[in-house]
């Protein structure tokens, strides 16, 4: 019995895109124009065709690689003669100017074409002629393309195509969302059918309140209020896709879906391969529309999958623009795209994801017990280990697993990286980024921020450590300002650690605070009679009193704490973060095994490095079952890291390959840390 042949139409805008191709721009500013004339300074220009006929194009690419000889692709095509001129009237053109990038940051080699530049678009002065395609007698699916160029408010041949009664629309759309003819018809008449394809980005062009991610619970939890709240809700399903790292499906009758990369957020993934990709969208819609086609009822997780990966594959390949190659062949990696939507993905994970249920991802998806078998997987094997659906935030050799972590620390980072740009642009003000960072005892409360800044500015940042409860006076203070000032000067960053800030001065409480409001609010320091600049610098405090900034920022004495300039202190902070430590913060809190885990591994790979062999997959920890159970869950350590720490370096580890019973140290030494009674019965058991 042969195949039903299936109908996709693709309508809506369509443009013609040029490509200005040019040699790296380093060090051309500087160049006169006289001596760039007839020089070895190239740029081409190539040009192809975009909007709804790069869509039908890359459906034809991806039907015929996966041998869908029974879907037949309808959709516009772009006259040859209106491809010879960017002045065609009946056209919109886009242009962009493309450069070789790295095809991966830091990694020396092969280089691709991307975007660096998109430098605008000149709009369509007349609707073509004969623009509309003729309406197939039966449409199974119509996709339509609206890049706000005209389209959503002539809807040309719509209603036709509307009334051969497709079973399935697609509408891939941008901001502004709703305020068209096409939004009005959709949603009002054909919205148990449509399927509604928009990003992130959209969203908050359109003016919804999706903040830039700090986790993947927080930046789900902001677009599903964004669609619910907006009229687009009405329609069957609505997929918003973030970047090429994931996408939120929100659907009418069933559950929401998060479908991520574990290891990156938004923006994260895209640092990693320069340059910008082009057609997202494109590929997620295709991959969308072909299973659609197929007949697939089902919520399109593995659709998206399938999209984000064709995404990541355009990305990584770029445009096609080897020597030799028609400049009128078109670029958009066609094959690579195609041959992604065949496979299923493993890059992603996905989770109906439920706010009510719990506070984060790892909380929905594991109830404690299976997390302790996690942790101790991940002691031994590490982060690479952490089973797929578990986001995970790794900077430098700090990691973390727990929501609300990963939401300040990328909070900090976003401060900081805004700070780095603007000083390494000239653009700084000369006063120092003051951070501040809470924690119980031992939490390690600067490590995460000493590890973030590296990160952001390697090979430029000198650290200073402070501890204030060991200085006696402000001359001493004085002193310290004059180090970070000499880093300044000497071209490179300090971030200064001040650690213990919240001590008391000469017996005064919080008496170091006041004599930091000029140096934070001004960026100088007094000494004698004059002021001295400080330059641009990190201050990172780290406090002793409190373990959360909010019980900082509570009055404990209320005036004895105005007097000493708390709230003025407070006010010049422009960021901070709380570090938990491996201690359990209360019964939401489920991720503290797996904090453990992190922290163990890590003060082991320092102390005892003999005893993390490189295997295949990685350095493996040798240590024995029960030992590794003790510390993971053993109910409290009384001083938090340092009593881990403590432990470890009471061990007799020196010279052993292997972390065994007989390694710990005595009872009454574990008593110091730990209720060594419960330690060692874990051990035991």
């Amino acid at each position: 019995m042969p195949t039903k042949t299936r109908t996709i139409v693709v309508t809506g805008d369509v443009s013609i895109d040029w490509l200005l191709l040019s040699s790296p721009s380093g060090g051309r500013g500087a160049v006169d124009f006289i001596w760039m004339w007839g020089g070895a300074y190239t740029c081409r220009a190539l040009v192809s065709s975009g909007g709804a006929a790069a869509h039908a194009d890359i459906l034809r690419s991806a039907a015929a690689a996966a041998g869908r000889e029974e879907v037949q692709i309808v959709g516009p095509e772009v006259p040859a003669e209106a491809l010879c001129s960017p002045l065609h009237a009946a056209y919109t053109h886009t242009f962009a100017r493309l450069e070789p990038f790295r095809r991966q940051a830091g990694v020396v080699g092969q280089e691709v074409w991307r975007i660096a530049e998109f430098m605008g678009s000149d709009p369509a002065r007349q609707a073509p002629a004969g623009a509309a395609e003729p309406v197939p007698g039966i449409v199974d699916t119509l996709m339509i393309v609206d890049h706000a160029m005209g389209y959503r408010d002539r809807l040309p041949g719509l209603a036709e195509l509307l009334a051969a009664g497709p079973r399935t629309v697609v509408w891939q759309t941008g901001a502004p969302l709703t305020e068209s003819a096409l939004a009005t018809a959709l949603l009002s008449e054909h919205a148990g059918k449509l399927t509604v394809i928009t990003s992130s980005d959209d969203l908050r062009k359109a003016g919804a309140q999706v903040g830039y991610a700090l986790s993947w619970e927080q930046l789900t939890e902001e677009i599903l209020a964004a669609v619910k709240e907006h009229a687009m809700s009405q329609a069957h399903r609505v997929i918003v896709i973030v970047g090429a790292v994931g996408a939120v499906i929100v659907e009418r009758h069933a559950e929401d879906v998060l479908v991520f990369d574990p290891q990156s957020q938004e923006s994260d993934w895209g640092k990693r391969y320069p340059g910008v990709g082009a057609a997202y969208g494109r590929c997620i819609d295709a991959a969308v529309v072909l299973d659609v086609a197929g007949g697939r009822a089902a919520a399109p997780v593995d659709s998206v999958k399938r999209g984000l990966a064709a995404a990541r594959a355009s990305h990584i390949a770029g445009f096609r623009i080897e020597p030799g190659r028609d400049l009128d062949a078109n670029p958009f990696p066609l094959e690579e795209v195609a041959q992604a939507l065949l496979r299923d993905s493993g890059e992603f994970a996905s989770v109906a994801y439920q706010p009510a249920a719990g506070a984060s991802i790892l909380a929905q998806t594991y109830p404690e017990a299976a997390l302790a078998e996690v942790a101790a997987t991940t002691a031994v094997n590490g982060i690479a280990s952490l089973p797929q659906g578990i986001p995970v935030e790794t900077v430098g050799a700090w990691s973390s697993v727990d929501r609300t972590e990963i939401e300040k620390l990328r909070s900090v980072r976003n401060i900081m990286e805004e700070y780095l740009q603007q000083t390494l642009r000239g653009g700084h003000s000369g006063r120092p980024l003051p951070i501040a960072v809470f924690g119980p005892p031992g939490a390690g409360k600067t490590f995460a921020v000493r590890q973030l800044a590296g990160v952001l500015l390697p090979g430029r940042l000198r650290t200073l450590e402070f501890d204030l409860s060991q200085l006696h006076s402000e001359a001493d203070l004085r002193s310290a300002f004059h180090e970070v000032r000499d880093v300044a000067l000497e071209g490179d960053l300090p971030l200064a650690l001040w650690d213990e800030f919240d001590s008391p001065l000469n017996g005064e409480p919080l008496g170091w605070l006041r004599h930091f409001l000029a140096p934070m609010e001004d960026g100088r320091f007094r000494e004698g009679a004059s002021f001295r600049p400080l330059g641009p610098a990190i201050f990172v405090f780290g406090g002793s009193t409190a373990r959360r900034f909010d019980e900082f920022v509570a009055f404990a004495d209320e005036r004895a704490e105005k007097a000493a300039k708390k709230p003025d202190f407070v006010s010049r902070l422009r960021g901070y973060m709380n570090v938990i430590g491996p201690n359990q913060q209360g019964a939401d809190d489920v991720a503290w095994p797996l904090r453990r885990a992190l922290l163990l591994r890590s003060l082991i790979a320092q102390r005892a490095p003999q005893m993390m062999p490189t295997e295949t997959d990685g350095p493996r920890l040798e240590i024995d079952e029960g030992v590794l159970r003790a510390f993971l869950l053993v109910g409290e350590y009384i001083h938090g890291a340092r009593s881990m720490e403590a432990i470890l370096e009471m061990s007799s580890l020196s010279g052993k390959p292997r972390f065994e019973r007989s390694s710990l140290p005595a009872r009454q030494q574990l008593a110091v840390h730990v209720d060594a009674e419960v330690f060692l019965q874990l051990v035991r058991s």
